[in-house]
């Protein structure tokens, strides 16, 4: 994180598929079995040509909680925030809409960067979200989408969590 412990980044909609990301960006390693109850914030300091990326992601277990204060707390803090979801399960995808919205009533000012994240793309014949219904709410919320499965290499699950740095830094920049 900087000096002015800004937080960057935000992992919502979490389950053992958010986890499985998270620890693969940090250890560099795959491991397939996780507590997917628990709610845990990650720093991390992403290694690039020249200097280093800070981020802090909160991974909510899945778990967005109801009490507003307890929202505050999960939404407040982001400057940018991944909404991953299973593509095996079109349950997690159906509740990316709520964490959306959840996220625009909390977070006051310009919608922050957002980056949708379909994760277990290496389960194809257990897919049940298409292609086309995350284009189009890509397209309609104006954000990146990325298809990554945590057993790949390393470079390409880092890809989601650099776009929603490149995004915040963009954000930044046009304030």
């Amino acid at each position: 994180m900087n000096e002015g412990q800004q937080r960057q980044g935000n992992g919502l909609a979490g389950n053992n598929t958010t986890q499985a990301l998270i620890v693969r960006l940090l250890t560099g390693r795959f491991i397939g079995e996780y507590d997917p109850t628990l709610e845990a914030v990650y720093s991390y300091q992403v290694p690039l040509p020249g200097h280093t990326l800070p981020l802090q992601v909160m991974d909510t277990a899945g778990q967005v909680d109801v009490s507003g204060e307890g929202r505050e707390r999960q939404v407040s803090w982001g400057e940018g925030f991944m909404l991953v979801f299973s593509l095996t399960s079109h349950a997690s995808f159906a509740v990316l809409s709520h964490l959306r919205r959840v996220i625009l009533e909390l977070t006051p000012g310009p919608p922050r960067p957002l980056v949708l994240v379909g994760n277990k793309a290496d389960l194809t014949q257990a897919r049940q979200v298409n292609d086309d219904e995350i284009r189009y709410l890509a397209d309609t919320w104006g954000c990146e989408y990325y298809e990554v499965a945590a057993p790949e290499p390393w470079q390409v699950v880092a890809r989601p969590f650099l776009a929603i740095y490149q995004a915040i830094l963009d954000s930044r920049d046009s304030h």
